[in-house]
């Protein structure tokens, strides 16, 4: 079977971009369907942070810790890239912070993971909010 989740992660983007959040999230959703399918676990996670990021803007906060736990727990298990984990563990901290929960161990993870492949924005970004908790959106 011919993985076609990557050309509806791309759709599902585009959407995204414009403004369309409703129906990037139902094709984030079926990119993460169509990778599960194809057994391509690090796409199927990628596609499910982005639906988690989408269901954030939306302001479905539950739903969208929700699936950032189910991403992190696929790329915990399956050998994640460095910077996927690195995003999707900053994201699930943004996610934290806008629920007044407790994202500092998150961002020092994300901290780590930034540091070791040498992603400066990243970086600056987890000390920032470490250093300055009480800045946080």
């Amino acid at each position: 079977m011919q993985n076609d989740g990557y050309a509806i992660e791309r759709e599902a983007y585009e959407l995204r971009r414009s403004g369309l959040r409703k129906e990037s999230l139902a094709d984030y959703r079926r990119a993460s369907e169509a990778f599960r399918m194809a057994g391509d676990t690090a796409g199927e996670a990628h596609a499910l942070r982005h639906a988690a990021d989408v269901l954030s803007e939306m302001g479905s906060l539950e739903e969208a810790e929700e699936v950032y736990r189910e991403t992190l727990e696929l790329y915990r298990t399956h050998d994640a890239k460095p910077l996927d984990l690195a995003n999707a563990v900053r994201a699930y901290a943004v996610l934290l912070d806008k629920r007044g929960g407790d994202a500092d161990p998150l961002w020092t993870r994300a901290l780590e993971l930034y540091e070791r492949i040498g992603i400066a924005a990243g970086i600056k970004e987890c000390r920032q909010r470490l250093e300055h908790p009480r800045g946080r959106p």
